[in-house]
C-alpha cells in the first residue's frame, strides 16, 4: 500500500523484477485504473532503483443486468463481468455479478463489456460494445445463451493409444473473460463431454503429470 504522496517501497533480492501497480480496491469499484501492464527493473546490490505508474482516473459507469435468452434476469447468478477498450492484453477492468446484475466503473470511452460464467445452465454470447463518456451512466442487459449443445471426444497419446485411468480435466472456453465449461475423463473409456451453449469454443485441458 501507498504511502500519503503516492510513493511505496518494495524490499527485494538483486536481479530483474517485473513490477505492476494497481489502485486498492474498495466497496463500489475503484476511483481510478492501471493498465496493468509491468514495468522491468533490474536492481543491484545495496542501489534503490525506481518506477513511476500513472492511474487513469474512473469517470462514467455502467450498470447492468445478467438475463437468461428470454429476458429475464437470472437472479441467482454470481459470477464477474469484464471491461475492455482494445488497447492492449491489460487494459481490462472487472467487477462482480451479485444476484444477476453488476456496476462496473470506468473511464470515458467505448468498451468491450463481457461476463466471465463458468459452469451452470448458461453461457455468455458475444461482448456487448458500449459507449460511455465523462460523468455518464448507462444500464445494459448482457443475454446468455442456454447450454444446449454438447462438445464430446475421446482422448488419445502421441501413439494413438486411448487414454484411461488418468485424471484429466477437459475445459471448453470463449476466450478470456468468456463463457467456460468443464468436465472429467471417463477414466474407464477415456472420453469426455461438455455441455455448452452454440457458438466457437477453444479447448485445453489439465492432466495427471504422472502420465
Amino acid at each position: 500500500q501507498s504511502a500519503s504522496d503516492g510513493t511505496c517501497t518494495i524490499k527485494v533480492t538483486p536481479g530483474t523484477w517485473q513490477v505492476s501497480a494497481w489502485p486498492q480496491w474498495k466497496e463500489g469499484g475503484y476511483d481510478q485504473i492501471s493498465n496493468g501492464k509491468p514495468v522491468s527493473v533490474t536492481v543491484t546490490s545495496g542501489v534503490t532503483s525506481t518506477a513511476s505508474f500513472t492511474f487513469q482516473k474512473v469517470t462514467a459507469t455502467i450498470n447492468g443486468t445478467v438475463t437468461d435468452p428470454d429476458g429475464n434476469v437470472i437472479t441467482s447468478l454470481s459470477s464477474w463481468v469484464s471491461a475492455n477498450d482494445g488497447s492492449g492484453s491489460w487494459s481490462n477492468i472487472g467487477a462482480s455479478v451479485t444476484n444477476g446484475a453488476f456496476t462496473l466503473k470506468v473511464p470515458a470511452g467505448t468498451w468491450d463489456v463481457n461476463v466471465y460464467i463458468w459452469g451452470g445452465d448458461y453461457g455468455t454470447a458475444d461482448p456487448q460494445k458500449v459507449t460511455v463518456a465523462d460523468n455518464e451512466t448507462k444500464s445494459i442487459s448482457i443475454k446468455t445463451a442456454k447450454n444446449n449443445s454438447t462438445i464430446s471426444g475421446t482422448i488419445y497419446d502421441d501413439s494413438n493409444t486411448v487414454i484411461t485411468n488418468k485424471w484429466m480435466s477437459i475445459y471448453a472456453t470463449k476466450g478470456q473473460y468468456g463463457a467456460w465449461q468443464s468436465a472429467s475423463l471417463n477414466q474407464s473409456t477415456g472420453a469426455y463431454s461438455i455441455k455448452v451453449s452454440a457458438g466457437t469454443w477453444n479447448l485445453g485441458w489439465w492432466i495427471d503429470q504422472t502420465l
